[in-house]
């Protein structure tokens, strides 16, 4: 009897000090107003706080999870329940805000049945072992994958009359007209070409997709729809996407954006010519300018500003080991392209000692909010495994250097720089130290700084 007593003690004193791991990176890899947790007598809630987008307002909602005392070698992570709460975030007012943003409520309750469906049984595959975070992760891919594709088939089951679309309900009227024009490696897949301009028509932009090697799109419409056409295109597979101008234009009042557009539709052209002659017709010569990165001067006059300059951002991290490198390093390639980051993966060995572990290094080149998507899904994501072979998360990781790239190593297009599809292959990841350092230098890192 004794025996079994111990044999239980030794068990919950594991659940405890895996629980208290657990809820140390809770606190660690969250701000306080994002995840939390609380004890309720025998029992720990946790509580994530999670966003849901719609073109002109979003909604707050918070999933609670629940520890019992026997979890995680006996019991799996409870997934209790979603809530609704009153903070709703609208843009602009309008007389018909409150019907608008009615609607958008009542579509997120309706989809609460899915994402407590994908969170339950991401903790049911997880039993006997720490689940919070492969739940979390779970949230947070439903937020961003399928609350989009929700909202989409709302609006495709209402009537084509503009004044029934869902998405015309709930977005109040904007007075910003946009335009993007997006530079791409080529653009060839027929799937990819029928995909844009599905969603091109979805956001109702106007436009030119030239096909072929290079890719181009330029698109017109909406401020709001041109920031969700370039973020949902993003985590597309890409050999190289980036946003080479960018134009906003206000819309004067008693005159419609419509007045404003220099294109009618959205056409898929062969020919690059096609869309030169066509900006130069209608006087956006300088926006298609940018798509051989020639910029206007800074005292060209014009009614819209182009953005000239894009402002890179950067992260180097040293990992500690990597136990199972090969699923760990396609892990990091496949991440890098969701949130649209460059990425690099080199190691060595000190001294050309082989029978140490190596060093390993990680860049991260992008926008600042791709960077640190980067870093919050790597932190939170079960990339690796432990000794026991069991899937496990990145404990041991330091961030030596993060922020914009130094003024003296700027970069106006790292797709130049290096060939970055070569960068990361498992047969390219080993170099000596002075290879490594030269690299570094390209973005303003030394080995000896960090």
């Amino acid at each position: 009897m004794s025996s079994r007593n111990n044999i239980l003690d030794d068990v919950h004193q594991e659940c405890q000090e895996r629980r208290d791991a657990e809820l140390e990176f809770v606190s660690s890899a969250y701000e306080p107003e994002e995840a939390w947790w609380d004890h309720q007598v025998d029992t720990i809630l946790i509580h994530r706080q999670l966003r849901l987008e719609s073109s002109a307002s979003s909604l707050l909602i918070r999933l609670i999870l629940q520890m019992s005392p026997s979890y995680p070698v006996m019991e799996p992570l409870q997934v209790m329940d979603v809530k609704l709460l009153h903070d709703t975030q609208i843009s602009s007012i309008s007389n018909s805000s409150s019907n608008n943003n009615n609607l958008l409520q009542k579509t997120a309750l309706n989809s609460f049945h899915s994402l407590l469906q994908i969170c339950r049984s991401t903790a049911i595959e997880h039993t006997g072992e720490e689940s919070v975070f492969a739940v979390l992760n779970a949230a947070e891919e439903w937020v961003r994958d399928q609350w989009p594709k929700i909202l989409r088939e709302c609006n495709s089951k209402k009537p084509e009359n503009n004044q029934n679309k869902f998405e015309s309900a709930i977005k109040t009227e904007t007075n910003v007209l946009g335009r993007r024009l997006i530079y791409s490696h080529h653009i060839i897949a027929k799937k990819k070409r029928a995909d844009i301009k599905a969603l091109a028509a979805h956001y109702e932009l106007t436009g030119y997709m030239k096909i072929g090697w290079p890719g181009l799109l330029l698109i017109e419409g909406d401020e709001q729809d041109c920031i969700h056409f370039c973020d949902e295109i993003r985590p597309w597979s890409w050999q190289y996407l980036v946003v080479r101008g960018e134009q906003q234009q206000q819309v004067p009042i008693g005159k419609s954006m419509e007045s404003l557009r220099r294109f009618a539709v959205f056409s898929e052209v062969e020919d690059m010519s096609v869309v030169a002659e066509h900006c130069k017709k209608v006087g956006l010569e300088a926006l298609f300018r940018t798509s051989m990165k020639q910029y206007r001067d800074s005292t060209e006059e014009e009614d819209s500003t182009i953005s000239t300059k894009r402002i890179w951002y950067g992260a180097l991290v040293l990992v500690d080991h990597m136990n199972y490198g090969k699923k760990y390093r396609k892990w990091l390639r496949k991440c890098s392209q969701e949130v649209g980051c460059f990425l690099f993966i080199k190691q060595f060995f000190p001294g050309n000692d082989y029978t140490n572990r190596p060093k390993i290094y990680v860049g991260l080149i992008g926008e600042k909010a791709n960077v640190s998507s980067f870093l919050k899904r790597w932190r939170t994501s079960r990339v690796d495994v432990d000794c026991k072979g069991n899937a496990c998360l990145e404990r041991q990781m330091t961030i030596l250097t993060e922020g914009v790239l130094d003024g003296n190593y700027e970069i106006e297009d790292p797709s130049e720089v290096m060939d970055w599809d070569t960068m990361s292959l498992d047969e390219n990841i080993t170099v000596d130290e002075e290879n490594l350092d030269r690299l570094l230098m390209v973005f303003g890192w030394t080995l000896t700084s960090t």
